[in-house]
């Protein structure tokens, strides 16, 4: 009998993230027999997904927290040597595996894109140079594979869709819940334990950055804070201090800033209407797992959210700058159980069919099968 294939799955990082929970997501659903993996991380960090990665995957963190340290991949050329299928995953690692294939060609490389957008001209163009080299490209939407066609130049017969989303429905499937119950101290708004269970809760989750358009959920807050609705704002970043000054200085008693959440699921729970008005989004998985959960969405158009989210069906779309659109939407979904019912519903149904971990691990399989046997 011979021994499965050797994929390394190169991740530029295993922090807590879109793309790193869909990679354990992945892993924890394939058979153990059909590869041997071995997860690469160019630099694990400290908050890591690490614990949630099935005992059978390998794990080397390379431990680069400067990238001028080119010296320590070198450790990656004995790995390398021995490998038949190398994806990289995320901007850093993605580069890192094209490259490497010029020295030491493997049978199969991967790359997988996530996101529509580039932090900087010079990244745009350091991977449309370097692309050619993949055997295949995995798009992480729709939109991601509009975006290699068109702005990329990848040829659209390398290119494959493949979401990371891998949701297992059941984590999903629990009772709501008083908001009051999740035991985070919070900082800004009013105290949890003031929160009448009666009240609509809002929530949102994500890094607290420029690109997840923070200002509009204060926005739409401020202009419901004479209605029984409380805004709920999950995970940490960059903004924290400056979003958390303004809510004290415009005297909103509506939200709520809780940190970062050890489970999303659990914070779907007290989540009555999920809001994402980001300006920049891939797939957007956090929008999925609010749809898994049966919550009515209401987002912004910005990546796949607007092929997911059908206006009127699983939520409601609008341009991240049209606040008006944002509170009308909420105020309807607020005033209407029944609607937030229909509309969770159809959420929840469309996941279920084109997100879920088993439709994950056979279109996996099926773009590594398939790109094998072409090699």
């Amino acid at each position: 009998m011979s021994s499965p294939p050797k994929l390394i799955y190169l991740i530029s990082g295993l922090e807590i993230g879109g793309a790193e929970i869909g990679m354990v997501r992945l892993l924890d659903g394939l058979p153990e027999d059909e590869f041997d993996v071995t997860v690469v991380a160019l630099n694990g960090g400290e908050r890591t997904v690490v614990p949630d990665i099935p005992d059978h995957v390998d794990i080397v963190d390379l431990q680069i927290d400067n990238k001028l340290h080119v010296h320590k991949l070198l450790p990656l050329v004995p790995i390398l040597r021995e490998t038949d299928i190398l994806l990289g995953s995320i901007y850093h690692a993605e580069i890192v595996a094209r490259l490497f294939d010029l020295v030491i060609p493997v049978d199969t490389l991967l790359t997988w894109a996530h996101n529509t957008e580039f932090k900087t001209p010079m990244r745009r163009w350091v991977d449309r140079l370097t692309i050619g080299r993949c055997d295949a490209v995995l798009a992480d939407s729709e939109a991601v594979e509009t975006m290699l066609v068109e702005r990329q130049g990848v040829d659209p017969e390398k290119i494959w869709t493949v979401p990371i989303a891998g949701l297992s429905m059941d984590e999903y499937d629990r009772p709501s819940v008083p908001l009051q119950s999740i035991d985070h101290a919070v900082v800004g708004g009013e105290p949890l334990g003031y929160v009448d269970e009666g009240t609509i809760v809002v929530g949102t989750v994500g890094t607290l950055s420029p690109a997840k358009n923070h200002d509009a959920v204060l926005e739409v807050a401020s202009r419901l804070a004479d209605r029984d609705i409380h805004f709920a704002i999950a995970g940490d970043g960059k903004r924290r201090k400056e979003l958390i000054e303004e809510v004290a200085e415009r005297g909103l008693t509506n939200i709520s800033f809780l940190g970062r959440v050890d489970s999303v699921p659990e914070f779907l729970s007290v989540v009555d209407i999920y809001f994402q008005p980001s300006h920049y989004e891939g797939l957007c998985i956090t929008v999925l797992e609010a749809m898994a959960a049966g919550k009515p969405v209401v987002a912004s158009t910005a990546g796949e959210i607007p092929r997911n989210v059908r206006d009127g069906k699983e939520g409601y779309i609008a341009d991240p700058e049209d606040v008006d659109a944002f509170v009308d939407a909420i105020e309807e979904l607020a005033d209407d159980p029944a609607l937030r019912s229909r509309i969770g519903d159809s959420g929840r149904e469309r996941v279920a069919d084109r997100y879920s971990r088993e439709v994950l691990v056979k279109t996996f399989s099926a773009v590594v099968r398939a790109n094998q046997l072409k090699s």
